[in-house]
């Protein structure tokens, strides 16, 4: 299911998914880093990308939001040690696999709503 929008309105949410990433970016490093529970804020601009712009919005978005809390995220702040490269991938994979997991159930659940309205 992908809400479908002028292209003024297309701007305006990718902005608005963008900055959402970029605060959790920041909430994240600013909290101590990767180690604890404020990076699964990430899934909230997942999905919205999800919602927005389908299959290849879901992807991207979840791609963008691997690598921002993967290689460019200490697990300490403090210490700044480093995540592991599998650490940071495996996450990048799950990210990607949500977003593209849920607008596919998205457009499933259209599919059906629309099926069923006949």
């Amino acid at each position: 299911m992908v809400i479908y929008m002028s292209r003024i309105d297309q701007i305006k949410r990718a902005v608005m998914v963008i900055s959402a990433m970029i605060a959790v970016y920041i909430l994240v490093y600013i909290t101590g880093g990767i180690k604890y529970v404020y990076s699964h804020t990430m899934y909230i601009p997942i999905l919205l990308a999800a919602l927005f712009f389908g299959r290849t919005g879901g992807l991207i978005c979840g791609i963008i939001a691997g690598i921002l809390l993967g290689p460019f995220m200490p697990i300490d702040t403090v210490t700044n040690e480093a995540q592991s490269t599998l650490n940071w991938m495996y996450r990048l994979l799950v990210f990607a696999s949500i977003g593209v997991g849920t607008s596919v159930l998205l457009y499933l659940y259209d599919r059906f709503l629309l099926k069923e309205t006949k």
